[in-house]
């Protein structure tokens, strides 16, 4: 499952809008201090598949440029680092909410 945004993660689910986008900043930033050496390598992995990708459409002639090839190279790139960079960090990061008590019972 990829998180998107914050309101994908479910330890933040039923928290105040801006609650969740400080706690999920946090999230990022705890799970990737606890991956260490692993985070750099996946996004190492992200921007060398990055340039892969943009390669491989521009010399098979799947680039059609512009503005619109531009977004479409965007979205694709983007895609990647959310699933290959951004969702195990917010896995490892997941550990710390739960450390901290996320989610709340409901009774608080």
């Amino acid at each position: 499952m990829a998180y998107w945004t914050a309101k994908s993660v479910p330890e933040l689910k039923g928290l105040e809008r801006k609650e969740q986008g400080r706690l999920f900043r946090q999230c990022l930033k705890e799970g990737k201090k606890r991956m260490g050496a692993k985070y750099w390598k996946l996004t190492g992995l992200a921007v060398l598949l990055s340039a892969v990708l943009a390669f491989m459409l521009f010399f098979f002639g799947f680039f059609s440029g512009g503005f619109l090839g531009g977004a479409l190279l965007g979205a694709m790139i983007g895609a990647l680092f959310v699933f290959i960079v951004q969702t195990p960090t917010i896995d490892v990061g997941r550990e710390w909410l739960r450390e901290q008590g996320y989610p709340k019972p409901e009774n608080e």
